[in-house]
């Protein structure tokens, strides 16, 4: 019994984590995006 419920809260874990991996890849996705665009509206506003 001890056993299962330790496997049950490590999945629960896991999925937390799986979770938290894609919101920080989310993220970085998102501030590469933010940072392109910004550089592209640099370049176009110095040209």
């Amino acid at each position: 019994m001890v056993q299962a419920a330790r496997h049950r809260s490590l999945g629960v874990n896991l999925n937390l984590w799986w979770g938290l991996l894609l919101v920080v890849f989310a993220l970085a996705m998102l501030a590469l995006a933010i940072g392109a665009r910004g550089k592209g509206r640099g370049d176009v506003g110095s040209d």
